[in-house]
């Protein structure tokens, strides 16, 4: 069941996979005409990614026929007319023992265009559907279950994952589109975790720097064990 309602807060993340030929660490697909790469890191996940033109000639993108499918559902990347979305990258510095925030995230609103120019030898940023917006539970698996130091952590197939998603993406090398080729990148959560804060921001090294005013200041820089590409988080309260 995708919902969770847990004023100690646990933080969830989820690890996604992928079957195709992706890296599996650095998620990134290259071809002879392009290099892709993907990152989920945000609360929520979101579908970011940058695409780099190898190539000599610009790369047309038609996003009018790329798909963002969820759990089957299909939804366009093209939409006439402005979106907003928030993304919010990560959980924000420690400042001298005090958390100075609950994250860095960013409003942008666009107005789309149905395709995306590439130049050669340059690269564009595409970012956009939230995968989660509540945590997932069970009764054998939540906040409960891990205050007591019981199940922490589950596991998942393909076929038993609670959330699947393909990004597919048309494009093509001539602006006539005369030779559009096809990508179909496929993705299903394998693990999820439930972590106390502690674990989930891991240790933590003190940095010296300076303000704009020379002022010096000490800001704790946390490891951040369990952040990659492939995974995003929820914060939970119990």
């Amino acid at each position: 069941m995708l919902h969770s309602s847990c004023s100690t807060y646990y933080y969830q993340v989820f690890e996604t996979r992928s079957e195709d030929s992706l890296d599996a660490k650095t998620l990134v697909f290259e071809n002879e005409d392009l290099r892709l790469q993907y990152d989920f890191w945000s609360k929520g996940g979101q579908l970011y990614y940058t695409v780099y033109n190898k190539g000599n000639n610009p790369i047309h993108l038609d996003l009018s026929k790329c798909t963002f499918i969820q759990n089957g559902l299909a939804r366009e990347w093209y939409t006439d007319g402005e979106t907003t979305h928030t993304l919010m990258r990560d959980e924000s510095f420690i400042n001298t023992g005090v958390l100075k925030k609950s994250g860095s995230s960013r409003s942008i609103t666009t107005r789309s265009a149905k395709f995306v120019y590439i130049p050669p030898k340059s690269t564009v940023v595409l970012s956009q559907f939230t995968f989660m917006e509540s945590g997932y539970s069970t009764c054998e698996f939540n906040c409960k279950t891990k205050k007591k130091g019981l199940a922490s952590s589950l596991n998942f197939s393909k076929e038993t994952t609670p959330l699947s998603f393909r990004n597919y993406l048309v494009y093509s090398t001539s602006e006539n589109a005369s030779n559009t080729k096809r990508l179909d990148h496929s993705f299903y959560i394998e693990t999820v975790r439930i972590l106390t804060r502690k674990e989930y921001f891991g240790p933590s090294s003190p940095v010296l720097s300076c303000n704009e005013k020379g002022v010096e200041t000490t800001t704790l820089i946390f490891e951040r064990p369990y952040k990659r590409p492939g995974s995003f988080y929820l914060k939970l309260k119990y």
